[in-house]
């Protein structure tokens, strides 16, 4: 520091003189002790900052960096993932058996289930500060508003099956079986009568454990729609609670739908109603869309794998899946 202090003061006080004299100031020599002593910190504490590795070995950012690379450390971001609770696992690995087993039988049975989903729509939308920036000579000190006192938002329902988007619409914020129920047996219909009537035989339908997917008048409806081919709470095929990463529209497409519609942020309900009602189904949309069903599958298997040790998954049949894309 004392250092600093006189090459401040040969230097007029000018900050970037000085910065250039001290850079043949000697710093902390890079031994094999040295080198060890940052490697055995890292192993017991992996998420230390290489700042507070360099205020502890009284060395530089730059020099603890060189010292991780070489020996082929990198730094990784740390994943948020969905808590599972009590039997959580078991039922995964069972739902996940059972796509094995019904893929095994039918490569193109992926393809055939109808995913849907609900998810909410606010003022405040989607926005990370970390991956916007503004380009300019100077500061235009841009800001962007969010947690307003005066709020509102939209409860959109989703469906997709193979890499076709079947529609979106809006349900009441507080939904509860009876008026869930009312929307499958009103809208279900038409969303998809434009699909050939062999493929509506052999369809699929899926949703969540929400619980005014659960009513007994939902579920009454399903199995007249769809007898043994349903997946829900208390279905003929249970899906898993706490499992949004199974789902291809929680999985990326939500992300991709809320990227349109806040891209120029409404200011109104009805504005936010007004964009989703214009939510693109075009073809250049629905190419983003492509091999869903294929994420879907490697997600199952990449759950399988991590989970039951027994039995290794092959790839082979995603690679069939693959292939069999229209």
């Amino acid at each position: 520091m004392y250092d600093m202090v006189l090459m401040m003061g040969a230097c007029n006080n000018v900050a970037g003189a000085a910065a250039h004299q001290t850079q043949d100031v000697p710093r902390s020599r890079w031994t094999v002790q040295f080198e060890e002593r940052i490697l055995e910190n890292v192993a017991r504490t992996p998420d230390k900052s290489t700042r507070g590795l360099a205020a502890e070995y009284e060395t530089d950012n730059s020099t603890v960096h060189r010292v991780l690379r070489s020996n082929d450390l990198r730094p990784y971001h740390i994943q948020k993932v969905q808590a599972f609770h009590g039997p959580d696992g078991a039922t995964r690995r069972m739902f996940c058996t059972w796509v094995l087993q019904q893929t095994e039988a039918d490569p193109l049975i992926v393809f055939n289930i109808l995913f849907t989903d609900e998810s909410n729509f606010d003022r405040d939308g989607v926005f990370n500060c970390h991956n916007i920036h503004h380009w300019a000579e100077e500061n235009p000190h841009d800001i962007r508003k969010s947690r307003n006192q005066v709020r509102w938002s939209l409860n959109v329902w989703g469906g997709m099956i193979d890499d076709e988007l079947i529609g979106f619409c809006v349900l009441p914020a507080r939904l509860d079986g009876e008026t869930y129920r009312q929307f499958l047996e009103d809208r279900i219909p038409d969303l998809l009568k434009v699909r050939p009537l062999e493929r509506r035989a052999v369809m699929l339908f899926q949703h969540d454990g929400a619980p005014a997917h659960f009513s007994a008048r939902t579920r009454q409806f399903l199995n007249e729609r769809f007898p043994d081919r349903w997946i829900g709470g208390g279905g003929p095929v249970a899906w898993p609670p706490r499992s949004p990463d199974l789902n291809p529209l929680d999985y990326c497409l939500w992300d991709l739908i809320k990227e349109f519609v806040y891209e120029d942020p409404p200011n109104t309900l009805e504005a936010l109603e007004n964009q989703v009602s214009i939510l693109p189904e075009d073809d250049s949309y629905e190419s983003r869309c492509f091999g869903m069903a294929i994420v879907f599958t490697v997600s199952v298997y990449g759950h399988l794998s991590a989970t039951s040790g027994a039995r290794q998954p092959t790839i082979l049949p995603s690679i069939v899946l693959l292939e069999a894309c229209p």
